[in-house]
């Protein structure tokens, strides 16, 4: 039916544009209703990127507005818009929404791509990854 579905978790993924390979990284944020968990790697033998996996404390506020605002919407409400002119390598990203049912939504996110319907869903993941405190994280592994 159309009841609002219960979300599990909400993955992002970025992957760094055309930088230097060093500096070059695989990151993906898991965010559940605990916490969020960022496991970070790098693309190269030479990589110069800190890699492991760490866990923050999450602001309960920023989780539930986020959970509910990704709860609203059916995954085939999001429409993909590609553009024409695409850019030169920037970074892309992968939006994954897991539901309670284990039924997955992916927006994926090549430079120039949007999603109609699915900014502010960005806004709100953006603005919980830029206010994770390294202060509060906690190693969960390192290489």
């Amino acid at each position: 039916g159309d009841t609002m579905k219960n979300i599990s978790s909400i993955t992002c993924i970025i992957d760094s544009g055309s930088i230097l390979p060093e500096m070059q990284s695989h990151s993906e944020y898991l965010i559940t209703p605990q916490r969020l968990t960022l496991t970070r790697r790098g693309k190269s033998a030479d990589t110069q990127i800190i890699e492991g996996q760490w866990a923050y404390p999450l602001d309960k506020q920023l989780q539930q507005e986020l959970f509910d605002l990704a709860a609203e919407k059916r995954c085939r409400e999001y429409e993909r818009v590609e553009s024409a002119d695409p850019p030169d390598g920037g970074e892309t990203m992968n939006i994954i929404i897991t539901y309670a049912d284990d039924d997955t939504c992916t927006l994926f996110y090549d430079p120039g791509t949007t999603y109609r319907g699915a900014a502010e869903l960005v806004e709100r993941i953006r603005q919980i990854i830029q206010s994770l405190d390294p202060a509060s994280a906690v190693i969960v592994q390192q290489p």
